[in-house]
């Protein structure tokens, strides 16, 4: 330990170091006479040993700490994965009853190029609307910074063209170009009829 710190006394060694380093160094030469602490090492012969002081001890142990997770919020936030810009995504919506999945529907989507928007959903035309069939309008979402969406899509009813509700898209982008969410129907008139369903896409 101390070989370590030894070079925390040499100015010149300092001024070429982080300003974080030079903090710590601050540390390690603040001395004091009550409830001192002493560095050992079986090389000290012939050196002075640096005396450091509780209270800053325990100072310089919680400014690593701090320090520590603040690196794991950058890890975090690195991790946060953005969409593949000008890819589409492709998966399987996974239709439930009773824990387990009983059919999968496809789903599809387009990221733009500059991976700022989800666009071009495709959806079938029975999916995930509960009790008949329909038909899905177009739309766009915008991807934020943390690399989630939601989009409301118009249900059509298709023989007659009436707007019926909407299903709703949740959706976020993971690492390794992955990409999940849920999907959900919200009729205006047969409430009976809405329901939703998680799905899971891969850019390809």
């Amino acid at each position: 330990m101390y070989e370590t710190m030894v070079a925390w006394e040499d100015p010149e060694m300092l001024e070429e170091t982080m300003a974080a380093m030079r903090d710590y160094a601050a540390i390690w030469q603040a001395g004091c006479p009550m409830g001192k602490r002493a560095a050992y090492s079986p090389n000290l012969k012939g050196h002075r040993m640096q005396k450091l002081r509780t209270p800053l001890r325990r100072r310089a142990a919680a400014t690593l700490a701090v320090l520590t997770l603040a690196a794991l919020g950058l890890s975090a936030v690195a991790q946060a994965a953005n969409p593949t810009k000008g890819k589409t995504y492709t998966g399987a919506i996974n239709i439930v009853v009773g824990g387990k999945v009983v059919t999968t529907f496809p789903i599809s989507f387009a990221v733009s190029q500059s991976g700022t928007k989800v666009q071009k959903f495709a959806l079938p035309s029975n999916v995930p609307i509960y009790c008949e069939g329909g038909g899905f309008g177009g739309g766009s979402a915008a991807v934020t910074n943390a690399g989630t969406f939601k989009l409301k899509l118009p249900i059509i009813f298709t023989p007659t063209h009436e707007h019926q509700g909407f299903a709703t898209i949740t959706g976020k982008f993971k690492p390794n170009k992955r990409e999940s969410g849920t999907i959900a129907t919200e009729f205006t008139k047969a409430k009976s009829c809405n329901g939703s369903s998680k799905y899971s896409t891969t850019a390809e």
